[in-house]
């Protein structure tokens, strides 16, 4: 996710059954508490960005389990995390917060998602995902613990700094393609981000456009 000299190495864990797992012999409470709670199951906190993931309900959180348990072991030892000297500053001065400091631990989580329909509410339960990078009112501004050489998350919000002259096409094509509505290509970390919004529905694109268009609009990165 993350290798470089200076941030330090920050790479995906094996989450198959094979050599090199992490997760061989979780229970449910401890995929509840890595995931939504950012702790492992020796009681520390992970770097895992477990506030993006507040929403998420227990059927998601239960279907990403199954899936997982359902996948053939693969036999990977991956490389352990390494601060380098600007990750540790970061968080010595606490500039980078751990989820597991910022997420309110006794807030419930939902049962079930909102119905899959093109509406603001499910919508909102989609752009959940967005706010690790985009801020919490999805203004856009430095990605903190990021990689040095990523730009700035973009303002989502619908005014004249966001994507407020955005249509649903161009906003489709963006997630899908990668472009903006003028043609040039997506900036890293977007750019890989497609790959996986790409496989996002026609209803669930155009949920999420209509959340965008209905927060408030704000101005780099700032209310």
């Amino acid at each position: 996710m993350i290798d470089n000299a200076a941030i330090g190495r920050v790479l995906g864990p094996n989450l198959t059954s094979g050599k090199g797992s992490v997760t061989v012999g979780y229970t449910p409470a401890d995929w509840d508490r890595i995931v939504r709670h950012g702790i492992r199951r020796n009681g520390t906190p992970a770097l895992m960005p477990s506030q993006d993931f507040q929403e998420m309900t227990d059927q998601e959180l239960s279907d990403i389990v199954v899936f997982l348990r359902s996948q053939p072991p693969v036999d990977h030892e991956v490389v352990p995390l390494k601060l380098g000297p600007v990750g540790k500053m970061l968080i010595a001065t606490g500039k980078l917060q751990l989820s597991a400091d910022l997420i309110p631990h006794d807030k419930p989580h939902a049962v079930s998602p909102p119905e899959t329909k093109a509406t603001i509410e499910f919508g909102r339960h989609l752009a959940a995902t967005c706010t690790g990078c985009h801020q919490a009112d999805l203004s856009g501004g430095t990605i903190v613990g990021g990689d040095p050489s990523w730009p700035a998350a973009a303002n989502l919000t619908p005014g004249p700094a966001g994507i407020g002259g955005w249509s649903l096409a161009d906003f489709t094509r963006a997630l899908r393609e990668g472009k903006r509505p003028d043609g040039t290509a997506l900036r890293q970390p977007m750019a890989n981000v497609t790959t996986y919004t790409r496989k996002m529905t026609g209803t669930e694109l155009e949920a999420l456009w209509s959340y965008l268009r209905s927060v408030p609009v704000r101005k780099d990165g700032k209310v």
